[in-house]
């Protein structure tokens, strides 16, 4: 083909992608129920116009004809056009439909069923694969040209670096394990908008390496990785940054060509730019050539750097954290940069310096639970492993070996340090012992104080026990250097290594309870720990401070906590439970200094600001300047004492509202994508929030500070339900499952399975022992709560149920659908009891009143009924003119509260049954101070 004929295809196609882009951009402003669909689809449409634009600048160069199968090439665009122009007419049939659309509102629905989604996305990926195949063919000569420039010794390189390198072939992260770190590292790789730095920190022997190697591979898997540099101490070339950036772009350029001639460029006018100062060959090498490059749509690619730690100069590891972020300047390419490292000072002031451009995770502060299983998965799969070996080896072992029992001794032993289970597996494969004399000898040092001696000595033991003579000499070289240790330990209280291994930074406050049961110590990790001052042993660690904490005071009778920090707020805890009572924000600068009044109720606090306050500290009241939502209302939730009014909105906030007057109280922010979903625990104490960013959050509606993150959906959350006592909070999500989670400490406890589609909403019975559940699989399911298992799954909907609500005696359940239609239920027998039909469009929203004889739903015909569940009659129509996602009636006014705003129900109801269709029910419209 003529270069020009297939650059003017491939132009045309080009111009297409365009006009859908714009289009389905059109439909994300207006329509809400299939936004991820339009999502999925427009990422798709970016990804092939930026594929598209690359094929394009190659066709135009002088070299196009090196394809040999160009004519292949240009059916694939003409039928790549086709496809387009048929999606195309389909989503634009719709939009051509629409007049005008007034004050923002979703006048469109979207033409497109998931299933023809996905197979229009199928076939993009196709025609995607088929042009980077055709790229990639004319990248390789270029690659070798540069790979041959590097090879000359032009770049110098660190040999060993990458993760793959004979040098790091060391274990990956067993299946099974790490689960939840390895899913935030994916999720914040997806995130268009995060943070350019994930740095995951951790002391010694708790699995950076190796959580940093299956990273690696995974995003070589998926054609992310960019490239790793693996430091090592002691290592010639590994254990500085001389080498790292040569290294780095030696391995970029396979996954980013597109930089070649900007660094061919950059070598051949600087010869000797690997002996250049840090900052130059950053500047040369790598951030001047991702500014240069001109693609389209930004691609995302990472690069792993393990053990920063471990580059020897503390000035080069500072310097290296104030470069990568430069790289966000560029909009052609988007770096990535996972670091690891030990918590030490000069990496910790290095990140205090680009706070904005990096989030974390502390290894050492992963929930207990998450560590004791991950090493027993490890410890079961090794030990299984070494069973198996040894009876290959005919030595006699029992099946059963070493038995449950032991494995959670040993996992007891191991927590938090996946290298002292491996450790020990090291030992048991040794052939020199068997394998349970080995478990014996360890175990006999599971009660040392020490957690220096528990760990280790038993290893040295075993180490040196019948050896050969070069171990005993070793022996005795061990010997020598314990007495040091021991001439330094002998001073120290034994507990004072676990409270070392307690806090990642300098420790700046201290603070007995009155009863000295209980020493709470602050860091400028941010963390507070509680101690039992007689054993030394870590209690419990508190998160909540965003800064150092400078000071710690307890009140009189021990029964809170005040804490106060650089983040110039102070907080109240329970330091029984841990909980964050409240937080008291209002000075300027750091709060240093704390004081509580021993007669009254009076907390004194002195800050930087130059201020003292005085705070009554069993109210903690706090008046804020607050600001309404800027985007949609996609949820409302009620407290149970109908004084205030929770709304969540697209705008990413929660906003909480005074109901009589109207007033907004508090905006709550922490969630990084819509907010779908929300719910008051039964005793008003706990807000839950769901969210398109895939987690829920606890909040204290009093305070508005974050209880809890709960993580382990894998896509959108829909709907979040209480049970009746608080302790159980129900979810539902596009991952097609339901989660029941305990409030108390944030721990999953079942994952119910059954439906086939998004579960779209969730009600507990007003008794809790049943929990519904709705999905665009257009069931309605049944769960036992207490065994956690499907009872009835009910099938009448023709399209998706998008709402599900039980009346308040538990005698109904209706739902709603795109089917347009209202069904009751009986929940005892599953039996239809009444269909009700009205609305025009889907029925988004359901809400009964507290009496159960009034029964409103909202629909996208822009409509609210009101009807009577009881004889499944229409009693009013409010035309509200814009279509309505959320309602709910208050629980001690007439009021029904949706998101468009507040509506007075006033109704009454006949004595006796002949009387039931004289019901006559008036509505007029209070307001919209919420909407």
């Amino acid at each position: 083909m003529e270069p020009l004929s297939g650059a003017g295809s491939v132009i045309a196609v080009i111009q297409l992608a365009s006009c859908i882009a714009k289009i389905l951009g059109d439909y994300i402003n207006d329509v809400k129920i299939a936004k991820r669909d339009i999502l999925d689809l427009q990422q798709e449409i970016d990804g092939l116009a930026g594929v598209l634009r690359k094929l394009n600048t190659l066709l135009d160069r002088s070299n196009s004809e090196k394809f040999n199968s160009s004519n292949a090439l240009l059916d694939d665009v003409k039928e790549c056009s086709s496809t387009l122009e048929i999606l195309k007419t389909k989503i634009n049939s719709e939009m051509a439909g629409i007049t005008m659309k007034r004050w923002g509102l979703r006048a469109l629905k979207w033409p497109l069923k998931r299933t023809e989604v996905d197979e229009t996305i199928k076939r993009i990926e196709r025609y995607k694969s088929l042009f980077t195949l055709a790229l990639q063919l004319d990248q390789t000569r270029s690659i070798d040209h540069i790979e041959e420039r590097i090879l000359s010794g032009r770049l110098q390189t660190a040999k060993g670096a990458a993760f793959d390198s004979y040098e790091n072939q060391h274990q990956e992260c067993l299946p099974g394990t790490r689960i939840e770190l390895l899913r935030d590292i994916e999720e914040w790789m997806q995130l268009a908008h995060g943070k350019c730095i994930f740095w995951l920190n951790g002391m010694a022997g708790t699995g950076k390496s190796t959580i940093s190697r299956t990273v690696a591979r995974i995003l070589k898997e998926k054609r992310l990785l960019g490239a790793s540099f693996f430091f090592k101490r002691g290592e010639e070339d590994r254990s500085n940054a001389k080498r790292l950036f040569p290294t780095l772009i030696e391995q970029l350029v396979t996954s980013i060509p597109q930089l070649i001639p900007y660094i061919q460029k950059a070598i051949k006018n600087n010869n000797n730019i690997s002996e250049k100062v840090l900052k130059e060959q950053f500047d040369t090498l790598l951030l001047q050539p991702l500014l240069e490059v001109k693609q389209g749509p930004t691609a995302t690619v990472a690069i792993v750097i393990d053990a920063l730690d471990e580059c020897e100069q503390e000035d080069d590891i500072r310097l290296i954290l104030q470069l990568l972020p430069q790289v966000q300047r560029s909009t052609s390419v988007r770096l990535r940069f996972l670091l690891t490292s030990r918590p030490e000072l000069p990496i910790r002031l290095g990140f205090k310096d680009i706070a904005n451009d990096y989030q974390h995770f502390v290894l050492h502060e992963t929930p207990k639970p998450v560590i004791e299983r991950d090493i027993s998965l490890f410890l079961h799969h090794r030990l299984s492993q070494i069973r198996q070996e040894f009876s290959r080896r005919g030595s006699e072992i029992p099946l059963d070996w070493p038995g449950d029992d032991n494995v959670a001794a040993l996992v007891k032993m191991s927590v938090p340090l996946f290298i002292f289970a491996a450790t020990v597996c090291r030992i048991f494969e040794d052939p020199q012992w068997h394998p349970a004399d080995s478990l014996n000898e360890i175990l006999s040092h599971q009660s040392d104080n020490s957690r220096l001696d528990g760990t280790y000595l038993p290893v040295l033991n075993r180490l040196l026990i019948n050896q050969n003579g070069h171990l005993i000499e070793s022996q005795d070289q061990v010997v020598e250097i314990d007495k040091i240790a021991v001439c330094c330990k002998e001073e120290l209280w034994s507990a004072e290594l676990q409270t070392l291994e307690g806090h990642s930074g300098t420790v700046w406050s201290l603070a007995f309870s009155p009863d000295g049961q209980v020493l709470a110590s602050g860091s400028y990790d941010s963390t507070i720990n509680f101690w039992d001052p007689i054993t030394g042993e870590l209690q419990q660690t508190i998160k909540g401070h965003s800064d150092l904490v400078r000071s710690l005071a307890f009140s009189a009778d021990g029964k809170v906590l005040a804490s106060c920090s650089d983040d110039r707020t102070i907080k109240l805890w329970n330091p029984t439970t841990g909980e964050l009572q409240q937080t008291l924000e209002g000075h300027l600068d750091s709060v240093c200094s704390l004081s509580f009044s021993q007669d009254k109720p009076v907390l004194a606090s002195g800050s930087n600001d130059k201020t003292i306050k005085l705070w009554d500290f069993t109210t903690g009241k706090l008046w804020q300047t607050l600001e309404g939502h800027s985007n949609w209302v996609n949820c409302l939730a009620f407290s149970p004492d109908g004084k205030v009014l929770a709304s969540g909105s697209d705008d990413r906030t929660i906003k909480l509202w005074n109901t009589t007057t109207g007033e907004l109280q508090k905006t709550l922010e922490g969630h990084s994508n819509w907010i779908n979903s929300l719910a008051f625990s039964p005793h008003g104490q706990v807000l839950a929030s769901g969210s398109a960013d895939r987690t829920i959050k606890l909040w204290d509606p009093i305070t508005g500070k974050v209880k809890q993150s709960l993580t382990g959906h894998s896509d959108s959350l829909n709907s979040l339900a209480f049970s009746r006592n608080g302790r159980v909070l129900a979810s539902a999500s596009n991952d097609m499952t339901i989660k029941l989670w305990d409030t108390t400490t944030g721990c999953l406890q079942r994952t119910l399975k059954g439906h086939l589609n998004w579960v779209n909403a969730l009600t507990f019975s007003p008794d809790s022992e049943v929990l519904a559940s709705c999905s665009a699989d257009r069931t309605i399911k049944l769960w036992d709560t207490t065994m956690s298992k499907l009872q009835q799954t009910w099938e009448g909907h023709s399209g998706t149920v998008w709402s599900l609500v039980f009346s308040f005696d538990g005698q109904m359940l209706a739902s709603g659908s795109d089917d347009k239609m209202i069904k009751l239920w009986d929940p005892t027998t599953g039996e239809l009891q009444q269909t009700l039909k009205g609305h025009s469009d889907w029925v988004n929203c359901l809400a009964f009143s507290p009496d159960s004889k009034v029964l409103a739903s909202g629909s996208d015909d822009r409509t609210i009924k009101l009807w009577d569940p009881l004889i499944g009659k229409l009693k009013h129509t409010l035309t509200v003119g814009r279509v309505v996602n959320d309602l709910e009636f208050s629980k001690d006014s007439p009021h029904l509260i949706t998101d468009l705003g507040a509506f007075c129900a006033q109704y009454q109801y006949a004595r006796n049954a002949s009387e039931l269709s004289k019901i006559s029910v008036e509505v007029s419209i209070l307001g919209r101070q919420w909407g």
